[in-house]
């Protein structure tokens, strides 16, 4: 355990795990968020998109 804690591997993973699961934690309600501005289903759903094409984008040229 001390030799982990010791580790500067172990808490890098640690903030990249937190970070992630901030980030899908907004990514989760963000459709919930912008439907309160007013906008209808489609608009809703078409304001969300960008962020995913974005990574889908992003994992393909990573993994090339």
């Amino acid at each position: 355990f001390v030799l982990a804690m010791k580790d500067w591997k172990v808490w890098c993973m640690a903030l990249a795990m937190t970070s992630q699961v901030t980030c899908l934690s907004f990514n989760a309600y963000f459709p919930t968020l912008s439907a309160t501005m007013g906008f209808d289903t489609t608009v809703t759903l078409l304001l969300c998109a960008p962020p995913w094409g974005f990574a889908t984008i992003v994992a393909f040229v990573v993994s090339r």
